[in-house]
């Protein structure tokens, strides 16, 4: 009988790694909120300066992307608006954006 040996590939002999949620919460993000879509945001608070509160934000599972996207959100506190795409905006009532709001200025 003949018997084979092969080395043990890291991917057998290293324990099985952590899902998406479990390095985010591991890294400090706090879950924020679940869209209608599926799409679930987690965020942390990168830095204060005055009025102003840039966030870390994922999004896990929209369905426009694939897998996890990452990006810097940037709200102002006093005039209840964000950054988008160089203009300060609007927070919109009944949307997304409002819970990413109440938590980077909570």
């Amino acid at each position: 009988m003949l018997a084979l040996s092969f080395p043990l590939t890291g991917a057998l002999a290293s324990k099985p790694i952590d899902s998406k949620i479990d390095r985010l919460n591991k890294d400090g993000y706090e879950y924020v909120t679940t869209a209608g879509d599926g799409t679930i945001y987690f965020a942390k608070r990168k830095r204060r300066i005055s009025d102003t509160v840039l966030i870390d934000l994922v999004e896990i599972d929209s369905p426009s992307s694939d897998g996890l996207v990452e990006s810097i959100q940037v709200y102002n506190c006093i005039d209840k608006t964000y950054k988008f795409d160089g203009k300060w905006k609007p927070i919109l009532a009944k949307t997304i954006g409002t819970n990413l709001f109440n938590f980077a200025c909570s």
